[in-house]
C-alpha cells in the first residue's frame, strides 16, 4: 500500500511499521486468549471461538481507533519525518486491523468449523484439568504459565518505584538536560557520490588526509556508492573547498555540501508536541465517550509518564537525541495508549460482570 502511494520509507516510517505489526500481533493474542478463557469455562471449540472472537473485538476496535486518532492528528499537524511516521502508522493500523480481525478469524474459522480441532483442546494451550464445569459461572482467575500474579496488590510498590523514577528523571533533565544530536544543533552535511563501492573506513581515511573527522558516516545507495558525512560544527569555506576538490579528483563527482540548521529539528519537535497535545484532547473525548472521564485522564497520564521516562533515560545516559529518537518515542506512546485501552476494556467488562 505504501508503495502504491509512492511513499518514501524513512527510519520513522519503519518505526511506525513495527508499531503496526506489534498492534496486529496484540490483536491476535487478545483473540486467542479470549478463546482459551472460553475453553477453560467448559465451552466447545466452536462456541469458544465465536464467544472469544466477539469478546475481543471491542478491545481491538477501541485500541485501534484511539491510536488511529493520534496518527491522523500527527499527519495533519506534523511536519517532515513526523508526517511520514503518521502516514505509515495509518496504513499499518488499517491493514493490520483487516488481517488480524477478519483474516485470522476467517482462517481459524475454517479449522474450527471443520471440527478437526473439536477434540484437540490442548492445541489451544488449554489442559484438560483446567476446564471447569460450564455451569460454574464464577470469574476465572487469569494465569501466566499456570501462575497467578497479584499486580494490583503491589500497586503501592509500583507507585513508589515510578515516583522515584520521575523525581530522578526530573533532576537529570534539569541538571544534564538532553544531549541533542545534529538535528537540533548547527552542523554540516556532505554527500559524497562515487562510481564504485564505498566503505566507512575508506571515507574516514580520505577525510583524515584533509585533517577532518566526521561525527557520523552513513553508506547508502544501490551499490554502496553514496556516503553521507555529518559534522557537529559548521565547516569553513576553505574546508568545504578542500573536500569538494579532493573527492572530485578521487571519484570524478563533486560532493554536495549543506549546512544543517537546528531550526528544522526544533520546529519538528515543536509540531510533534503540538500534535500530541491535540491528539490527547481527542483521545480524552473518545475514551470518555467509550468508558469514563476518569479512565481518559488516567490514560493520558500513563502516556505522558511513559514518554517522560524515555526522555529521562536519554538525559541520564547522555545518548544522542535526534529526530529518529522522536519517532521512537512516538512509537512507545502509540503502543502505550493501545495497551492502556486493552486493560480499560477488561476493567469495564469486569465491572459489568460484578454488576457495579
Amino acid at each position: 500500500v505504501f508503495q502504491l502511494m509512492n511513499g518514501v520509507l524513512t527510519l520513522p516510517g519503519i518505526a511506525a511499521l513495527i508499531l503496526g505489526v506489534a498492534m496486529a500481533v496484540d490483536a491476535n493474542i487478545l483473540t486467542f486468549e479470549r478463546i482459551k478463557e472460553e475453553l477453560r469455562a467448559g465451552k466447545s471449540v466452536i462456541a469458544a471461538f465465536k464467544a472469544g472472537s466477539k469478546n475481543a473485538l471491542g478491545a481491538i476496535i477501541d485500541a485501534n481507533i484511539t491510536t488511529l486518532l493520534a496518527a491522523v492528528v500527527l499527519f495533519i499537524f506534523g511536519t517532515s519525518s513526523i508526517k511520514g511516521f503518521a502516514t505509515m502508522l495509518i496504513v499499518s493500523i488499517l491493514v493490520s486491523f483487516l488481517t488480524s480481525v477478519y483474516g485470522t478469524r476467517l482462517l481459524l474459522g475454517l479449522w474450527v468449523n471443520s471440527r478437526v480441532l473439536s477434540k484437540k483442546i490442548s492445541w489451544f494451550g488449554v489442559k484438560q484439568d483446567e476446564i471447569r464445569d460450564i455451569a460454574d459461572t464464577s470469574e476465572l482467575e487469569p494465569t501466566f504459565f499456570n501462575r497467578t500474579f497479584e499486580i494490583v496488590g503491589h500497586r503501592k510498590k509500583m507507585f513508589i518505584l515510578t515516583s522515584i523514577l520521575v523525581i530522578l528523571g526530573s533532576l537529570s533533565l534539569l541538571i544534564f538536560k538532553l544531549n541533542p544530536g545534529i538535528d537540533f544543533t548547527s552542523g554540516s552535511r556532505i554527500e559524497i557520490s562515487a562510481n564504485e563501492s564505498l566503505t566507512t573506513e575508506k571515507i574516514e581515511k580520505e577525510l583524515a588526509e584533509l585533517g577532518l573527522e566526521a561525527k557520523s558516516i552513513v553508506i547508502s545507495g544501490d551499490n554502496n556508492d553514496l556516503a553521507v558525512t555529518r559534522y557537529d560544527t559548521v565547516l569553513s569555506k576553505d574546508d568545504v573547498a578542500d573536500i569538494q576538490a579532493h573527492f572530485k579528483e578521487l571519484y570524478g563527482m563533486e560532493p554536495s555540501v549543506s549546512v544543517v540548521s537546528p531550526i528544522v529539528g526544533q520546529e519538528l519537535v515543536k509540531n510533534a508536541i503540538y500534535a500530541l497535545a491535540i491528539a490527547s484532547v481527542g483521545m480524552i473525548i473518545y475514551v470518555t465517550f467509550r468508558f469514563e472521564l476518569f479512565f481518559a485522564i488516567t490514560a493520558i497520564l500513563a502516556l505522558l509518564h511513559d514518554a517522560f521516562i524515555m526522555l529521562a533515560f536519554f538525559s541520564f545516559t547522555r545518548l544522542e537525541f535526534d529526530v529518529t529518537i522522536v519517532a521512537a518515542i512516538l512509537t512507545i506512546i502509540g503502543y502505550s495508549i493501545n495497551n492502556t485501552i486493552v486493560v480499560f476494556d477488561r476493567i469495564r467488562e469486569n465491572v459489568r460482570f460484578e454488576g457495579k
